[in-house]
């Protein structure tokens, strides 16, 4: 989806099993997003979708953004660009 809106509207119509979670999206940013997903009931998230593992996918993943990730309810972080064993790695530890 190209924003965080849009995340929005398809969480609340499609459950899934995991997000990757882009932190520089427009309208509302990752860490926003994510916590509108974890709030679920203003945006109608379903609720399956609401406990669903998110990591992060940014360029900003120094110790005090990935801790911001953390407190919006991120599960994990992949820097860009993703190298495919990191990302394998975090998916497993998300999905634990």
């Amino acid at each position: 989806v190209a924003s965080g809106v849009e995340a929005l509207e398809q969480l609340a119509q499609e459950a899934v099993d995991l997000i990757l979670m882009d932190i520089d999206m427009p309208v509302l940013t990752g860490v926003q997003t994510t916590e509108a997903i974890r709030a679920g009931e203003e945006h109608a998230i379903l609720e399956s979708n609401r406990t669903v593992p998110i990591i992060a996918v940014t360029t900003s993943d120094s110790e005090e953004q990935q801790e911001l990730y953390r407190q919006s309810g991120m599960a994990g972080c992949v820097s860009k660009p993703i190298k495919i064993p990191v990302l394998r790695a975090a998916i497993q530890d998300a999905l634990k």
